[in-house]
């Protein structure tokens, strides 16, 4: 059952992995149709750059944010069966505990418990680590909005 729904879940994130990649190449075609719109209504110059436009759109509307946590949610997912693994020794006191005998039945069930919760913690917290890596590498990264890159090229059309 779990390895069912593990799976579920992994089909799931590399279904949305191949919608990102199908969404970076309908971005050109995109890019094209709003300029043409922008200049139409009026909302920029006609004076600005097509390709410029066209490139800054691409730039900063590519689902950038989505890419990094696919990407993230793919690590994770590759990383917990042997996140689970790895920390099992730092629950296994607790798995021991609950195996001793003449134990009552409430204790062995909370040192299962403990062990499974130990073990949860520090793989979540492993994956919590890599979405804070995550984000903090697409906000340094992350390019100008496409409104200010709009008004530079405006500026810079109206220069020539």
């Amino acid at each position: 059952m779990i390895t069912t729904l593990y799976l579920a879940v992994l089909v799931g994130v590399l279904l949305w992995g191949v919608y990102l990649i199908f969404r970076r190449f309908q971005l050109p075609g995109e890019a094209d149709h709003v300029h043409s719109a922008q200049v139409e209504n009026g909302d920029i110059s006609a004076k600005i750059d097509k390709e410029a436009f066209c490139q800054s759109y691409i730039r900063t509307e590519a689902p950038r944010f989505a890419n990094y946590l696919c990407v993230a949610a793919l690590i994770c997912l590759v990383l917990v069966p042997f996140l689970a693994v790895l920390f099992f020794p730092a629950a296994s006191p607790f798995y021991e505990l609950a195996q001793t005998r003449g134990l009552d039945r409430t204790t062995t069930i909370f040192a299962d418990m403990a062990g499974g919760v130990v073990q949860f913690v520090l793989v979540m917290g492993v994956c919590v680590g890599i979405l804070f890596a995550t984000i903090y590498t697409y906000y340094r990264r992350r390019p100008p909005s496409h409104r200010s890159v709009i008004r530079k090229l405006e500026a810079e059309a109206n220069e020539r």
